[in-house]
């Protein structure tokens, strides 16, 4: 009989020489087995792998909930070391799924509540360090982008150096810094081409490609960067957004120099709330010579009416006439919550109405 460790072994190697799904195939049967034998350090080993091959197949969502699979499980087992590992991994799968506080919110959990002191507290690190600087936090971003660059600091492994390098230089790139993304992601770029290492090098190339260190992309570079790179602009934003990554979807569209696709870009960065790209396209759209809004609608130019950063998002979605159900829907809450949320923005802005709401605050940062 196969073993469980066999079988992930024989599931890596499948998965890796490119018979991709042959290979999670034999990942779910190994991880079956495991399970049956009460093989609980080889489960929760197979389990995380398990995710991470889906990730790698474009079905975020689906590799999200079995990440939750694999903290039920190690969570039910005391297998305390692969749970922090499990949920710093979700951490990452919710920040590319653009579940933003979410993500936030797991992260100060699993760095000030349970206060793990390992690996695991690399990604949680990144992740709200990188939010930050999407959403113009520069104070934020680099306090935690510094910790954890300084956490991994002995190692000179690509699979960490490679990671906060990727973390940092997106931080750089945002802030039009090229010179330090040549100098924190240059050499872990080639460094990942030359090891092909499948999970760095797309990351580590488009920022490089973006940066304008490279032109063109190295052979055997999966779809989505290949086409963003050779111009093919919307089929890789489509891919993303397909597959459930709204901020890779929008990068995507905004490598283009196309008006539609531009003002796509503008209003998905606006949805996650990345400020730093929504201006980013405002100025590409200036330089192509198309008209840009006067700012970005009234709720999310400013904090008005003491709303919560959750209350403002709320009421943007009211502005684009979502019922409840929908609300909840794109931002993950029950429809008791999101009707919470409603009455306590119609409370604050002295609002009967939702429609009024939505008016009463752009007055307010109109005013502002």
């Amino acid at each position: 009989m196969v073993t469980a460790r066999a079988g992930a072994g024989l599931a890596l190697a499948l998965f890796f020489s490119g018979e991709r799904h042959r290979g999670r195939d034999e990942m779910q049967q190994a991880l079956d087995v495991a399970v049956r034998a009460d093989e609980q350090d080889a489960a929760a080993r197979i389990y995380q792998n398990r995710a991470y091959f889906t990730w790698n197949e474009f079905e975020l969502a689906e590799a999200h909930d079995q990440l939750s699979e694999a903290i039920v499980y190690c969570a039910e087992h005391d297998l305390n070391g692969h749970l922090m590992c499990s949920i710093a991994g979700q951490i990452t799968f919710k920040l590319d799924l653009g579940r933003w506080d979410e993500a936030i919110d797991q992260a100060n959990d699993l760095l000030y509540v349970r206060k793990t002191g390992r690996a695991s507290r690399i990604e949680p690190l990144l992740t709200i360090g990188v939010i930050a600087a999407r959403r113009g936090d520069r104070a934020t971003a680099w306090k935690h982008l510094d910790e954890a660059r300084d956490f991994i600091s002995k190692s000179r492994t690509l699979g960490y150096q490679g990671t906060v390098a990727i973390a940092r230089a997106e931080a750089h790139l945002l802030e039009v810094d090229n010179a330090m993304v040549e100098a924190e992601a240059l050499h872990w770029y080639e460094e990942a081409v030359r090891l092909w290492d499948e999970e760095m090098v797309p990351d580590l190339t488009m920022l490089v490609w973006r940066a304008g260190l490279i032109d063109s992309p190295p052979d055997g570079l999966r779809e989505p960067e290949a086409w963003s790179m050779t111009g093919r602009h919307r089929e890789a934003a489509e891919l993303w957004a397909k597959a459930g990554s709204p901020y890779r979807a929008a990068w995507a569209l905004l490598d283009s120099d196309d008006e539609v696709d531009l003002r796509e870009a503008r209003a998905m960065f606006e949805r996650l709330g990345a400020a730093v790209l929504v201006e980013r396209t405002d100025t590409k759209l200036r330089a192509i010579g198309a008209k840009v809004p006067r700012g970005a609608r009234a709720s999310t130019r400013s904090n008005v009416g003491g709303l919560t950063d959750r209350e403002v998002e709320v009421l943007d979605l009211l502005d684009e006439g979502l019922r409840n159900a929908e609300i909840a829907d794109r931002l993950h809450l029950s429809e008791k919550t999101v009707g919470h949320h409603v009455s306590a923005i119609l409370a604050k802005l002295g609002a009967s109405s939702r429609l009024e709401a939505v008016r009463r605050a752009r007055d307010l940062a109109a005013v502002g």
